[in-house]
């Protein structure tokens, strides 16, 4: 699964106020099986749920790390 998560709040520029939810997995595998899982797992469809209850969805992005 997910090596970590973590969860910041913006102090300066466009997005002051605004939170970021970082998670990051070892790699493209790991990360496309969780997608695959995660619609039909229970605990993470209610913390979406809670999720999309108190906040609105600003934007998604995707990161690639490349180790140099």
């Amino acid at each position: 699964g997910a090596e970590g998560f973590q969860l910041t709040r913006f102090q300066t520029g466009l997005w002051v106020g605004e939170y970021l939810v970082s998670i990051t997995f070892p790699n493209a595998a790991t990360y496309g099986k969780a997608l695959d899982e995660m619609p039909n797992d229970p605990e993470f469809s209610a913390v979406m749920a809670e999720a999309n209850r108190v906040a609105q969805l600003m934007g998604r992005q995707t990161l690639i790390s490349i180790d140099v």
